[in-house]
């Protein structure tokens, strides 16, 4: 069976008053999924530049993810008018509104979701089968690439926050924070 295939296509930062998300598609067979579509100057031209390169437009996504409900992360799921939205235990089709198994549910053969609470209860990441191992997209699980901040003034709950990240390198060969570049965990 082949294996996703995962690309960065923005990467996010947080600077001064700039705070934009990492954006990620993730393609499984032909499934599209995107990660995260919050926020940024000039992000929806961006985002359509972007997927222009990898062959796709906006309509050639069927599902977009977010990871929490902040709205840096979430700005813009609405220019994705044919996906579906799927957080960490609903699925929202048009008119629609479907509970599904949360954890461990499966978005795509090699994509499930992995319920990662602290910094918001409803966090999530997925968890993806690639040709480079299992990479998790984590969003605010970590927001940089160097594993920072440790203690995350945004978070709900430290401690819960604490267990996702210990989860979370437990499994993960590589892993997609919320506002970096992808890391290889060591």
């Amino acid at each position: 069976m082949s294996k996703a295939k995962v690309t960065i296509l923005i990467e996010g930062q947080v600077s001064n008053d700039i705070v934009v998300p990492t954006t990620t598609l993730i393609q499984d067979g032909k499934m599209n999924i995107i990660v995260d579509p919050g926020m940024g100057k000039n992000k929806s031209k961006h985002l359509k530049d972007t997927l222009k390169k990898e062959g796709l437009t906006l309509f050639d996504i069927q599902v977009v993810f977010t990871t929490h409900y902040h709205l840096d992360h979430t700005q813009h799921v609405g220019l994705f008018s044919k996906a579906k939205l799927i957080d960490y235990l609903y699925t929202y089709d048009q008119d629609n509104w479907n509970d599904h198994k949360g954890n461990g549910h499966n978005i795509s053969p090699n994509v499930c979701i992995l319920h990662t609470p602290g910094h918001s209860y409803e966090h999530a990441s997925l968890k993806v089968k690639s040709d480079m191992g299992t990479i998790i997209v984590a969003g605010d699980v970590w927001w940089f690439s160097d594993m920072t901040p440790i203690i995350d003034e945004m978070a709900l709950d430290q401690k819960k926050l604490e267990e996702s990240r210990k989860r979370v390198l437990n499994i993960a060969d590589y892993v997609i924070p919320g506002h970096g570049a992808m890391f290889k965990v060591e």
